[in-house]
């Protein structure tokens, strides 16, 4: 009879476990949050979504997203569009109680969002050096690319901890 109590007992646990599953939760939030923050930056026509996803494999949860922008950046000026973006998304990403309890840690950084900033022309194509082709963000740190037409692919050409980059921007440490 213990047995069977036992039986009956797991046969429940992993039938109610298995139908739960915590990163539909993520998925939603991240999705809403997303999708509020696209709304903030898009207001203005100057940002396009060229793709996004998500991924929430065990610690490593995090929002991608891929904007496209037309004009000429050099470092200085990318970087303050480029920090601005990420920390606008933080900023809701940290505030949302929502999703609190689906995120493997708290408050997040930059390994929860991973954003990519695409240059272009008027015209559609990259922009060419000394411009910019694009910035991204992994692992704290930002990556300043130029196109290179010839081989149709963007080489680094300067790199920098988000921290520092971020320091520049707004004078000021970081604060997590």
């Amino acid at each position: 009879m213990i047995t069977y109590l036992l039986l009956l007992v797991c046969i429940c646990l992993t039938g109610c476990m298995s139908s739960y599953h915590p990163e539909d939760g993520y998925s939603k939030h991240s999705t809403i949050i997303t999708d509020l923050y696209l709304k903030q930056i898009s207001n203005d026509g100057k940002f396009f979504v060229m793709g996004s996803g998500r991924s929430n494999s065990g610690f490593n949860q995090r929002v991608i997203l891929l904007l496209e922008t037309v004009g000429n950046y050099d470092i200085p000026r990318a970087r303050e569009l480029f920090v601005e973006l990420e920390e606008k998304f933080l900023v809701l990403l940290n505030n949302s109680i929502e999703i609190r309890p689906y995120l493997d840690h708290y408050p997040c950084g930059t390994e929860a969002f991973e954003l990519t900033l695409v240059f272009k022309c008027p015209k559609g194509s990259f922009a060419q050096p000394p411009y910019l082709g694009e910035v991204t963000v992994s692992k704290d740190k930002i990556y300043y690319d130029v196109d290179n037409k010839e081989k149709k692919i963007f080489l680094p050409i300067f790199s920098e901890p988000y921290d520092e980059a971020y320091k520049i921007v707004y004078g000021k440490e970081k604060v997590n």
